[in-house]
């Protein structure tokens, strides 16, 4: 099955799936993209996947996150935001990046695997898969060709960075709209719950409490060995009660979470932020700093160690084993 560009725009490809008992992750293999280069001085192409229910919400960590924050792609040379609902991108001449709860890794026999966790979707939930590709030039020869795409029983499923994802919290909250955790969205008896607890205990201990802000990068871990390539930071970030004697002038809170120097690509209203950054050979040294409305500053400092595809995959093997 290819996507082939001709002069459209936007091809898109849609599934309808229905959630088997047992399921845990969605696998999908592709080979690497042939992006046309012919067109010059034009936003490049790009691949990307949404997993999204029957009226189009997220049912995924999405790479942009809301409106009004910094989206991801803010890169040179420059290159289309990714689309709202997608959380997976892979733009030409970019690593490919996948949102928290996803994994993408190549493959021992040529092109890519995309892993998504979707234990936090009931048996018999719908969805929808969404492939696009994505062409703003005047080139008309880009194609992605699809090699697999199946449900994974849900005992062989590793806990990527971000999984299994939360209650949606990148989505706006509104008055007016149901929560995808509020119809498709289940608990899985093998999903970390205490997850919830930690969060709450976190932001409790965050409003009780004088200082900077409560920092917790929850991945990378510190001295983690990773495949080269597009890495996810993600966490939380959360402020503390405003300092003594400073004038009210409301609930404190993080105005911004920077990684390397940088500010990270999404924070969201209730301090989850998560960014990629690109994974070299060797040792990567990862600089998280948060900062509050009060110019109060924590920061974490860790090392990850850089290592090639094949050790990489030998090593997610072994992560999986212990996972079961």
């Amino acid at each position: 099955m290819t996507l082939a560009e001709g002069d459209s725009f936007l091809v898109e490809l849609e599934r309808n799936l229905e959630v088997p008992a047992g399921a845990g992750m969605l696998y999908l293999a592709y080979l690497p993209p042939l992006f046309d280069a012919a067109a010059a001085n034009r936003m490049n192409d790009a691949f990307e996947v949404a997993l999204v229910d029957p009226d189009g919400r997220p049912l995924t960590y999405t790479i942009q996150g809301v409106d009004g924050l910094t989206p991801a792609g803010l890169s040179q040379p420059a290159v289309l935001p990714a689309s709202p609902d997608s959380f997976f991108n892979h733009t030409q001449t970019q690593d490919p990046f996948a949102a928290p709860g996803a994994e993408v890794r190549r493959r021992n026999t040529g092109g890519y695997v995309l892993r998504a966790d979707i234990r936090h979707l009931a048996p018999s939930s719908r969805a929808r898969l969404i492939l696009r590709l994505i062409n703003n030039d005047r080139d008309r020869q880009s194609a992605v060709e699809i090699l697999d795409l199946h449900f994974v029983a849900d005992l062989e499923v590793p806990f990527f960075p971000g999984s299994p994802p939360p209650a949606f919290s990148l989505l706006a909250p509104s008055a007016n709209t149901v929560s995808p955790s509020q119809t498709t969205v289940s608990v899985h008896p093998r999903t970390p719950a205490s997850r919830s607890a930690d969060r709450n205990l976190l932001a409790q201990q965050a409003l009780d409490s004088l200082g900077p802000p409560l920092l917790v990068v929850e991945t990378p871990t510190d001295t983690a060995s990773l495949s080269l390539g597009a890495l996810c930071v993600a966490g939380v970030a959360l402020a503390r009660r405003p300092p003594t004697g400073q004038p009210d002038t409301g609930p404190n809170r993080v105005t911004s979470v920077v990684v390397n120097g940088v500010a990270v690509e999404v924070l969201d209203h209730v301090g989850n932020f998560f960014t990629k950054l690109a994974v070299v050979p060797g040792r990567n040294l990862l600089v998280v700093t948060a900062t509050d409305a009060y110019e109060q500053t924590s920061t974490q400092t860790l090392a990850v160690h850089g290592v090639s595809d094949i050790l990489g995959s030998l090593l997610d093997r072994l992560h999986s084993a212990l996972c079961l």
